[in-house]
């Protein structure tokens, strides 16, 4: 290739592509194109990522499936098929940041492309949700451009005039119908993947290693008795279970504190108390979230799970649902505290949205990068650097944990959204640095992963529309609460009443 592309670094090397791409596609087996769905089980699959087809694909004549360390499946060669490309199998190339996503495929799998295009496909995404916010926002300069101003003015933080955008009377109603259909954008997001998914898999004849029949036991763990198995699955669920109470009792305590020490918070005003409370609560979200990523791989390897796709189930769904929780729990605290002393608490959501997105987009990244750097050089000491080449010693680019960090992102954008709408401008530069970052990190940091062949549609699928329907249901301030007004019923009161605008212009 020519320019920018990919660079091969001999003929050896593009001969081992060539006949990986050629034993790697499906249409050696007809029985896969021919296999009909119900409607059923259409909607089930393109909706909810469940699937009960049969797996009909066959893992391609030469290869075998391996797994990494977290048990994620990838496609080797079983014998090279000279000393050149025995050699050339654990050479490590450098890539320039030029790279595409297609180029990167054809070197490390059909994974890593589609990990970095659901990334840009969520840019277009949450572009689009931004023109809604936009919807939302325009109309409410024009009928409150000076009470924005206002505010702006007195409380010095940007985040408090989009509040207003949807509580104001004249407002209401392009603030509900946006909402409704950045709801409906939500549901329908995850299906318009799964078909963005399939069409380049049909497309280019590639086989999807989620297709395969597999089998994934952990050699390592087969001594373990089910009993033995069940007992430990048992403890883990309580050390789970305890920590997130310690990190509900901590949010508490930090949403409470305007009250503990009510005679130093009477001197700031309200904005004020807002803005270090969220600050507060949004620092500690994030050192539990990443202090939990390292905590869950932990207890998920001591349940000592039989096979490798029931490790992959319980280390996801530990790790997705105690992040969910945090936050939820934080939103309920917020309504409590709000609803025990009859004042409007949405100015403080907002802000708390707010910190939260900047954190994800400041500390999350530079936490990827420091972590990934820390644990080679951690593994370089302990001597396993490779003959010719430290590969060894970088840590994994784990797709699911990737895929899972930036899901999370994107429940925060469906639970921020209706309070503080342009949060969504904040997600789309998130996923934007992301690209990048993660692209840096894969080139330059982390092991060149091989064979990654496994599209996850279905897990991706799945997890798009949880987010969603939590986001939408979730009690106090889930959206479904805010259209119907209930969730904010004290702000209400205060706006509508003339009494909000009175202590903004006194």
């Amino acid at each position: 290739m020519q320019g920018g592309g990919l660079h091969y670094a001999n003929p050896v090397e593009m001969d081992r592509q060539q006949q990986y791409h050629a034993q790697t596609h499906s249409s050696s087996d007809p029985r896969r194109l021919q296999k009909q769905k119900s409607i059923g089980g259409i909607v089930a699959e393109n909706f909810f990522g469940v699937s009960s087809a049969p797996k009909v694909a066959r893992v391609p004549p030469g290869y075998t499936v391996y797994f990494t360390s977290t048990g994620r499946p990838y496609l080797q060669k079983i014998q090279p098929d000279n000393d050149d490309e025995a050699a050339m199998e654990h050479k490590r190339i450098e890539f320039p940041m030029s790279v595409s996503r297609e180029e990167m495929g054809e070197r490390f799998g059909v994974g890593i492309y589609l990990y970095f295009d659901f990334l840009w496909f969520l840019c277009w995404t949450n572009f689009i949700l931004v023109l809604l916010a936009l919807g939302n926002f325009i109309p409410h300069l024009y009928y409150d451009h000076e009470g924005v101003l206002t505010h702006l003015h007195l409380n010095g933080f940007w985040s408090q005039a989009f509040l207003l955008t949807y509580i104001s009377p004249d407002n209401l109603r392009p603030w509900r119908y946006t909402t409704i259909i950045a709801v409906v954008l939500w549901f329908l997001f995850g299906p318009v993947y799964m078909r963005r998914v399939k069409s380049y898999l049909a497309k280019n004849e590639i086989m999807d290693l989620e297709e395969m029949e597999v089998e994934d036991y952990i050699m390592d763990n087969q001594r373990i008795t089910a009993h033995g198995r069940a007992v430990r699955l048992g403890v883990s669920l309580v050390i789970s279970a305890v920590l997130l109470a310690v990190s509900a009792v901590v949010t508490a305590i930090i949403v409470a504190l305007p009250n503990i020490f009510s005679e130093q918070f009477n001197e700031l005003n309200s904005a004020s108390d807002n803005l270090f409370t969220a600050a507060i609560v949004a620092v500690f979200l994030k050192c539990s979230n990443m202090a939990w990523q390292i905590l869950c791989l932990a207890l998920t390897k001591f349940e000592k799970h039989k096979t490798w796709s029931s490790f992959r189930t319980h280390q996801t769904l530990k790790y997705f649902i105690f992040k969910l929780l945090n936050v939820l729990i934080m939103y309920l605290y917020r309504f409590l505290s709000g609803k025990s002393s009859d004042v409007c608490t949405l100015n403080g959501l907002g802000d708390q949205f707010l910190f939260i997105i900047i954190l994800d987009l400041t500390v999350q990244n530079l936490w990827e990068i420091f972590h990934a750097w820390f644990l080679r050089k951690v593994n370089e000491n302990k001597g396993m650097k490779g003959t010719g080449s430290n590969e060894a010693s970088r840590p994994e680019f784990d797709l699911a944990d990737e895929y899972l960090e930036v899901l999370y992102r994107q429940f925060i954008l469906y639970l921020g959204m209706p309070l503080f709408p342009l949060i969504t401008l904040l997600g789309l530069i998130c996923n934007i640095l992301e690209y990048r970052l993660d692209k840096y990190r894969l080139l330059r940091i982390c092991q060149h992963p091989r064979g990654m062949q496994a599209s996850m549609k279905r897990f991706l699928v799945f997890f798009l529309f949880s987010t969603a329907l939590v986001a939408l249901v979730c009690y106090p301030f889930g959206t479904v609460w805010l259209l119907t007004g209930g969730a904010y019923k004290n702000c209400r009161n205060q706006l509508f009443s003339g009494v909000y605008n009175q202590t903004i212009t006194s």
